[in-house]
């Protein structure tokens, strides 16, 4: 059913639902808290303390209205109980069109009891002697909003909390009865999980922070294993796929290749070439996720795979995250591949000059280029190979599912090998590639040096950055993006980098690269 149906939502407030991604209400049931706040313990008034926020109950003794220079009007009631009396105030611009407290004088009557729930004013006493405090919630009668774990959840202009947490409430109430609970008996006794339509009532509203936390952990339970199980029945799809190509070992470009290195490849490197070669010369489509650290030789072992798709007459591209990253393996290729003969290879990005772009196009639609390098321009309709079969992605997370299905699509079920230097503890990696093979380079060659990750502040950071500095020593920050974005808050390299030289590092010289500066050589 859509939530458009539902009491004092309609059309209008449909579309702001639509923004938050709620258009059933399956999805207004599964749309969370982001915080909870206590309101259950009640307070006597002389307890209270300047600053805080708390719960009180009291009587209702006389209101008045003040105004302010800046015609800003205040309800002000006065509420005592056994320990003492409280000022609750109000705050609103006023009108001379309506009264803009109508509504309070309609629910506040004198001598009946409210609640009342606000930070008390930081000033210990108003001029009278009198406590006063600012009023966030009030009722006259039991309400959800008070007397108990508050939910606040995350929502957009033209839709407030005590509207959302009541239609919440009324949705629970009419349909919880009728969810489905997916988990079966013994898996839920086994790993000591609340059935389904409690941990839903829980998630929103809670007796107590422990019931709270039971039902976060059953949700998070059943959400992670949807997700395992989807990456199980795609993996198990993927296996049960047959490829039109295979693969022998020929050697008669990866005997010189590594002959050519200069060095021997570490016990690591050799194993997951081992298991690289074994999932490509099976009859099913290699998916293969290998990690390892910056300088752990990731390289080497994808051009290893390329060069036995090519000493088989096929083709193999290799995708990078930017034009500069694309660069930088074109000529690290370039480098290793110049011993070998008859192997062919192009850089194309979106800087790629059109006459030059053609004349790659047409080659590798013809089977003259063996490893086409670039980014995402590399899914464009117009690019076409003429025997695809080995697909290679650097740094996977920076791509969308869909851009890296167009380019396993310029191939008939190719072999695919995706490549990471994010240190992701295998457990993790299990969950986040389930329809990946996993090989782990986890030792470096010789002489290159370990990489440490730490966890820090941003000024713990760079406190480390200045003692290296200090030392002779040179570092590099990386940011997600050039310019600033409204749409993303993430950090700019341009805005960080001037304030770092203002503000962090005024002493140092602070550089700028970035992927739209001009080629130089």
């Amino acid at each position: 059913k859509n939530v458009q149906y539902l009491k004092g939502v309609g059309p209008k407030r449909a579309k702001l639902f639509k923004k938050l991604g709620i258009e059933t209400i399956n999805d207004l049931l599964t749309y969370y808290p982001r915080e909870w706040e206590d309101r259950s313990k009640l307070k006597a008034i002389a307890t209270t303390r300047p600053g805080e926020k708390a719960l009180i109950c009291g009587k209702i003794k006389f209101y008045d209205i003040l105004w302010t220079h800046s015609n800003l009007r205040i309800f002000k009631v006065a509420v005592s109980d056994k320990s003492g009396i409280i000022y609750a105030l109000w705050f609103k611009k006023g009108s001379y069109r309506y009264d803009v407290f109508a509504g309070l004088k309609k629910q506040l009557k004198v001598g009946e009891e409210i609640y009342l729930y606000g930070t008390i004013s930081p000033q210990r006493y108003n001029k009278q002697g009198h406590k006063e405090i600012h009023v966030e919630e009030y009722a006259t009668k039991n309400s959800i909003h008070l007397r108990r774990i508050v939910p606040f959840y995350s929502l957009t202009e033209g839709i407030d909390e005590k509207f959302f947490r009541n239609l919440i409430r009324t949705c629970l109430e009419t349909y919880l009865p009728y969810t489905i609970d997916i988990l079966p008996d013994d898996l839920r006794s086994t790993y000591h999980l609340l059935p389904y339509q409690e941990a839903l009532s829980s998630i929103h509203f809670p007796r107590n922070f422990g019931v709270k936390e039971q039902a976060y952990r059953r949700l998070v339970f059943e959400e992670f294993l949807l997700f395992q199980l989807a990456l199980a029945l795609k993996r198990q799809k993927v296996k049960k796929t047959l490829k039109p190509h295979t693969y022998h070992l020929k050697r008669f470009l990866l005997t010189p290749f590594r002959q050519s290195l200069g060095f021997e490849f570490t016990k690591a490197q050799k194993k997951t070439i081992n298991e690289i070669f074994q999932d490509m010369q099976s009859k099913y489509p290699m998916n293969r996720l290998l990690q390892g650290d910056v300088g752990s030789g990731k390289t080497v072992v994808a051009l290893s795979a390329m060069l036995l798709a090519i000493e088989n007459g096929c083709q193999a591209v290799f995708m990078a995250p930017t034009e500069i990253l694309a660069e930088q393996h074109y000529l690290t290729f370039k480098q290793f591949l110049s011993p070998l003969r008859g192997i062919e290879y192009a850089l194309l990005t979106g800087k790629t000059k059109k006459s030059e772009r053609i004349k790659i196009l047409e080659r590798l639609k013809r089977g003259e280029i063996s490893i086409l390098i670039g980014t995402h321009a590399l899914i464009e309709e117009k690019i076409i190979f003429k025997k695809l079969t080995l697909v290679v992605i650097d740094e996977q997370h920076r791509f969308g599912v869909i851009q890296r299905a167009q380019l396993r699509a310029k191939g008939s079920n190719p072999d695919v090998l995706v490549l990471t230097a994010t240190p992701i503890p295998r457990s993790l990696a299990l969950t986040l590639y389930g329809d990946l093979d996993i090989s782990l380079l986890d030792e470096l060659p010789p002489g290159r040096q370990e990489i440490v990750t730490l966890h820090l502040s941003d000024m713990q950071a760079y406190e480390f950055v200045k003692k290296e500095v200090f030392s002779e020593h040179q570092a590099y920050i990386v940011y997600p993006l050039i310019e600033e974005s409204d749409k993303l808050e993430l950090k700019a390299a341009v805005a960080e980098a001037k304030r770092l030289k203002q503000e962090v590092f005024p002493n140092y010289r602070v550089g700028l690269i970035h992927g739209q500066l001009k080629g130089h050589g």
